[in-house]
């Protein structure tokens, strides 16, 4: 284990892909915490909005109170109508939550604040943000994209190797002659790699959210935020170690809970 050690940070590969990682999560975190100030600067606008018009129907009703005079249905705050559909319309918001800049999800797609109003069904539901449609489609690049997509992509460029690589040089044969196992020789292999990438992602994002903010020292918060870290990159890791394992005589760990069954569409 020490030998493997010291030989994996000795190769300027792998440190050349724990940087390249360590870039792409502080890039996603960077991209989460801007959509997260967005968020909530359009739920914010919205509420302002929303009092303005309240106190624009009030003054309203005040200046036709003081003139007696009738104001058009359309236009009369004080009408039921006319309030429900417009003035006295209000805001349904769904404020980002803390851990918002590790997975945008589909707040893009699903806006954070409804105008609930009294209009017809077909008005209500055809009210959205205009938005690029190619954004939309092609998503964002978040800690969860590179999590699911492109962490397993890292673990095979430095697992691709665990075996092949001492068969080809010889010392394979050598290493077997000891008093060590096929599977204990893999699984110490891949125990290293493991922890060096585990420890990379955990180390950059817990840096990462304390630099931008992230209220870790609330206990709520860290209890999410440590489920999190644990359930995705350790889900994601079974997928590129189950060739290796199954070449060397044992069972494939399980599929990874992060990538689409076999079916899927």
């Amino acid at each position: 284990m020490r030998h493997e050690w010291r030989a994996l940070v000795a190769d300027r590969a792998v440190v050349t892909l724990l940087v390249v990682l360590a870039g792409a999560l502080a890039w996603g975190l960077f991209n989460g915490v801007r959509w997260q100030g967005y968020q909530g600067q359009v739920i914010a606008d919205a509420l302002r909005e929303e009092q303005a018009r309240f106190a624009r129907a009030e003054e309203t009703i005040a200046a036709a109170r003081a003139r007696k005079a009738t104001l058009p249905a359309f236009s009369d705050p004080g009408n039921p109508d006319t309030a429900g559909r417009n003035f006295a319309a209000r805001y349904v918001t769904l404020p980002p939550s803390a851990l918002m800049p590790l997975a945008v999800g589909q707040s893009d797609l699903l806006p954070g604040y409804f105008k609930i109003t009294t209009d017809a069904e077909q008005t209500v539901l055809a009210t959205s943000d205009t938005v690029n449609p190619l954004q939309l489609l092609t998503g964002r690049l978040d800690v969860a994209f590179v999590l699911i997509y492109l962490y397993p992509l890292f673990l095979l460029a430095i697992s691709y190797n665990l075996l092949s690589g001492e068969r080809e040089q010889g010392t394979l044969a050598l290493t077997l002659s000891q008093p060590i196992a096929l599977r204990q020789l893999l699984a110490g292999k891949v125990a290293i790699r493991l922890v060096v990438v585990l420890g990379c992602v955990a180390a950059t994002l817990t840096v990462g959210c304390l630099a931008v903010g992230v209220r870790l020292w609330d206990p709520a918060v860290l209890l999410s935020f440590a489920g999190w870290l644990w359930s995705r990159p350790t889900a994601c890791s079974g997928w590129p170690l189950r060739w290796p394992w199954r070449w060397a005589g044992g069972p494939p760990p399980p599929a990874p809970s992060c990538w689409p069954a076999p079916g899927w569409r």
